[in-house]
């Protein structure tokens, strides 16, 4: 499930790869290796947690926290609202919306939201590394994994992904509805069956892959978006398990998944020039694999980063709120760190772009790109999360 396991932040690594992984041939990975390779793990259960890929995983759980607190403010505030009117003037509950969620239902579902996430991102990421073992074994940053140095077997990994994957499922499904369990399935399922059998064959599999990057904020809207309407005084159509992902109160979910869409396609664009040997090495159709002198990667690169623009400003027009629909949830204080950050990296975007035309893109302007990436993302999730809480005290 990436932010998948692709070749993301920490897929990528912010360091080459050491000498006792460098050194060694595609051959010969498929060999146990000791001694030199003492700084592994050991152990069945040390090797399943390097499969899940944990850096990529704490990232897609994150992303689902952040949909499910937003999702909370939106759905606990609707809930108000709908109470206020019903009780009449004499009995206003107040303008704060957090009692509706502080409540048992919340916290559990909130639990199962991370559990569920990070057990169904792990799952994925296994199965993508069972899947792709044999490439993983041609390439200089990969090789070291548990499958090509034969650490865990193929049979103990296929096991494991599963295992993880429906526990996931199963989690979300007891804790934190039908409809978390649901997006979670297709994450999985997108990931693993479309996005990877997809990556030696066309370049468009970053697009692919992009979707169940995208899907994990959904996860904790609908899980919040349960858990709320289930002790909502009025339990109307509105809390039916897919009114989450429908209407007008949708948006706030969607506008997370456009965001996180459009972040990974600069992002991975970068990391795929930064590491373009190694994936021809591994037989990846990425961008570059059709691109030496990396002019079209940079103008893709541009065109995104440009576009991230607007996609950060789709939260707050979702979750601005009005006077007679949903309540405010983000105001100007996001917009303002959205229109920085997203400006800033665009800048860096369309350098990048204008070097790669003039002449060719060099891999340390794709590393600076790659790393304004993973900052300006946090950024923008630790805003709303931000303003949220500050908004929930006032």
């Amino acid at each position: 499930m990436p932010l998948p396991a692709r070749q993301s932040a920490a897929a990528a690594g912010l360091a080459s790869p050491s000498p006792a992984v460098a050194g060694v041939t595609a051959r010969s990975v498929v060999v146990p290796i000791t001694g030199s390779r003492a700084d592994q793990p050991v152990g069945l259960v040390a090797n399943v947690i390097e499969l899940s890929k944990p850096r990529i995983t704490r990232l897609v759980a994150l992303t689902s926290g952040v949909g499910f607190v937003l999702s909370a403010a939106t759905f606990a505030g609707l809930t108000n609202q709908l109470n206020n009117s019903q009780l009449g003037a004499s009995t206003q509950l107040g303008a704060n919306p957090w009692h509706a969620a502080l409540t048992l239902d919340v916290g559990l579902s909130a639990l199962g939201c991370i559990v569920g996430t990070v057990l169904a991102a792990g799952g994925a990421n296994a199965l993508n590394q069972w899947w792709e073992r044999a490439r993983d074994a041609k390439m200089p940053r990969t090789c070291g994994r548990p499958l090509p140095t034969g650490r865990i077997s193929v049979g103990a990994a296929l096991v494991a992904g599963l295992v993880m994957s429906l526990l996931g499922v199963g989690v979300l499904a007891l804790l934190s509805g039908l409809a978390a369990a649901l997006v979670a399935l297709a994450t999985i399922l997108i990931y693993v069956l479309l996005y990877t059998p997809s990556k030696p064959l066309t370049p468009i599999n970053t697009l692919i892959g992009a979707v169940p990057g995208a899907l994990p904020p959904l996860i904790g809207w609908c899980a919040a978006h349960a858990a709320i309407s289930h002790g909502a005084t009025n339990n109307s159509a509105a809390s039916t398990w897919h009114a989450a992902l429908t209407g007008e109160a949708s948006l706030g979910g969607w506008s997370l998944f456009a965001l996180m869409f459009i972040w990974q396609l600069p992002h991975f664009m970068a990391i795929a020039w930064m590491y373009k040997d190694d994936y021809a090495a591994g037989g990846h159709r990425m961008l570059p694999w059709y691109d030496p002198t990396g002019r079209w990667t940079g103008v893709t690169i541009a065109l995104t980063g440009l576009g991230l623009v607007p996609a950060t400003l789709l939260p707050w027009l979702a979750l601005r709120g009005s006077d007679v629909g949903t309540p405010t949830v983000l105001g100007w204080p996001y917009f303002a760190v959205a229109i920085v950050s997203g400006t800033a990296f665009a800048v860096l975007c369309l350098r990048l772009m204008v070097q790669a035309v003039r002449v060719g893109l060099q891999r340390t302007t794709a590393r600076t790109v790659f790393l304004a990436s993973i900052v300006h993302l946090p950024l923008l999730l630790l805003a709303m999360v931000a303003e949220v809480l500050v908004r929930s005290l006032i």
